[in-house]
Formats: C-alpha cells, sequence, structure tokens
C-alpha cells in the first residue's frame, strides 16, 4: 500500500535523523509536525510499519 502524504514526510524525518545517529522521540516527531497529541504520531508510525516501510 501506498504511504500517505503525511506518512511519507514522517518517514523521510526518521531517515534524516537516523543519518545524524539519533532518532527522534514521538513527542519531537509531533512537534516538528504539529501535532498535539503523541499518539496521533504513534498512529502514523504504526500505519507505516503495516504498510512495510519500516
Amino acid at each position: 500500500k501506498e504511504l500517505t502524504k503525511t506518512q511519507q514526510k514522517i518517514l523521510e524525518f526518521l531517515a534524516e535523523s537516523k543519518t545524524n545517529g539519533l532518532m527522534p522521540t514521538l513527542a519531537e516527531i509531533a512537534k516538528k509536525f504539529g501535532y498535539k497529541n503523541r499518539s496521533t504520531v504513534q498512529q502514523h508510525l504504526q500505519a507505516i510499519e503495516k504498510k512495510g516501510y519500516m
């Protein structure tokens, strides 16, 4: 399955962060994308994983 635009952006952010040596926390991802709840980020990460991208 294809990723949504948001899921793609989150995955790209994770890849960029990994090259810098540090993976961001849920709170850091939420802040970067303007989410108030970390649970929203968790849902996106679960969807990305379910689709086989990580």
